[in-house]
This record gives structure tokens, sequence and C-alpha cells, in this order.
């Protein structure tokens, strides 16, 4: 995700009309929020986690990215590995769960489970969103 999309989901969610309910609720100035949208300007680490919440999204995540945004160069490689791994850890962690709570796929359903994880880049980074196949609906979730 980019600062836009984390300002446009909090926006919908939280029922705000504009950026300057944004910065209203993160208790910074109304001008701060047009200057992310410019990228005049970064969220301090304390708003980011205040945007994620608003929009639903992981603070653990919006501050890998925030990170991702204001670096450059070598350190902008690292940070862009770590939240690499940070989201294929989690995607293994999601399978590996649903063996401790008692769903044994067969080896074709494990392959047809991993097969479903999605990526999409966003800043040449890519993050990973498993579908789970929920058998009592007969649906994926």
């Amino acid at each position: 995700m980019n600062i836009d999309q984390y300002m446009d989901k909090a926006i919908k969610i939280q029922g705000f009309k504009s950026d300057k309910d944004i910065s209203r609720s993160i208790g910074k100035s109304m001008a701060l929020a047009s200057q992310w949208r410019t990228k005049r300007a970064w969220p301090s680490d304390d708003a980011m986690i205040k945007l994620a919440e608003m929009a639903g999204e992981s603070p653990e995540k919006a501050l890998l990215d925030l990170n991702i945004w204001r670096s450059e160069g070598a350190a902008r490689s690292i940070y862009e590995k770590l939240a690499s791994r940070t989201i294929q850890g989690v995607a293994i962690l999601g399978v590996s769960s649903l063996a401790a709570f008692g769903f044994q796929p067969k080896p074709a359903e494990a392959l047809t489970i991993l097969e479903k994880v999605e990526t999409q880049s966003a800043n040449n980074l890519y993050y990973g969103k498993l579908i789970i196949y929920n058998r009592s609906y007969r649906s994926y979730i």
C-alpha cells in the first residue's frame, strides 16, 4: 500500500469527508495530510500507527511501508527485504495454523491453497494474501 491508499481507506472506514478529518483525528495540523498526499512530508511513526489503525491495517506493516517510503538506496532495499520476509512468514504461518486447528489438507488441496496466495506489487514490494477455503460454507473466505 502507499500513503494515499492508507488515507483513502481511513476516510472510507471512519466515515470522514476529507483529509482534514484525518489530521484532526491524529491531532496534527490540517495542512499535514495535504503534505502527505503530495509526498512533501511523511507521517511520524506515531501518526502512521494511528493512520494504519484508522484504516484497519496492521501497524507493523504500516511502519515497514513508512520506512520504505522515506528511505533511499541500500536502506530502502533492506526495508523491502524485511517486509518481503515478514509477509512470506505470515503466509507460511497461516497455512501452518490450518493444520494446528485440525484442517488436514490432502497434498492436492494444500497445493491449491498455496496457489491461492495472491501477490500484488506496491512500491516494488509484494504482499501475500492468503485465501482460505471454508468447507462448511463451501466458499473462499
